[in-house]
């Protein structure tokens, strides 16, 4: 039923929205590495266009707090690649508002239950730019600053407390059973 049409690029400078590059997004039983981006003027006309000239629906564009956001997924984890004297992520690889490029194999498809459209599969990411983070931004600063006060790793944390011992439930069998 597909056309089979099928092209593979690499898209401008975008910046990250959301990612699960290194590790796989596990909700709702899938395992998907995923990079959802604000797309750019020029990424939106370069999709816009392809789905025109493939006579598909530009549905994978979605709007969400006034920008623009596409979403690229695989089944596999993509290839990254960082842009000479960047440094990656210690965890992510890539965080929300960092530069990114991403490798596409966008693919045509027609199914009765999916009906026709694109997909776009994320074969690729390159770190181009790190964001920098102000204080008070989302990210690594710490929301409690102006409280003073001594940072606590979890790892610091110990079970052994005794005041927060878990309560005693006693036990119950056969015809001991309160109901």
């Amino acid at each position: 039923m597909s056309n089979n049409n099928r092209t593979k690029f690499v898209t401008g400078p975008v910046a990250i929205k959301y990612s699960h590059i290194v590790e796989p997004d596990t909700a709702f039983n899938k395992t998907e590495y995923k990079a959802t981006v604000v797309a750019s003027p020029e990424l939106v006309d370069q999709l816009t266009q392809l789905a025109a000239s493939w006579g598909t629906n530009a549905n994978f564009l979605k709007q969400k707090d006034g920008e623009t956001l596409v979403t690229f997924k695989s089944k596999f984890q993509p290839k990254t690649k960082v842009a000479e004297g960047v440094e990656p992520r210690a965890k992510g690889f890539a965080w929300s508002n960092d530069t990114v490029r991403i490798a596409v194999d966008a693919q045509e498809y027609n199914s009765p239950m999916a009906g026709h459209g694109i997909s776009l599969r994320l074969n690729g990411v390159m770190l181009l730019e790190v964001a920098q983070r102000a204080e008070g931004e989302a990210g690594p600063a710490d929301p409690f600053a102006e409280f003073g006060g001594t940072s606590i790793d979890a790892s610091q944390l110990s079970d052994s407390d005794d005041s927060a011992a878990a309560p005693v439930v006693p036990e119950f069998s056969g015809d001991d059973m309160p109901f």
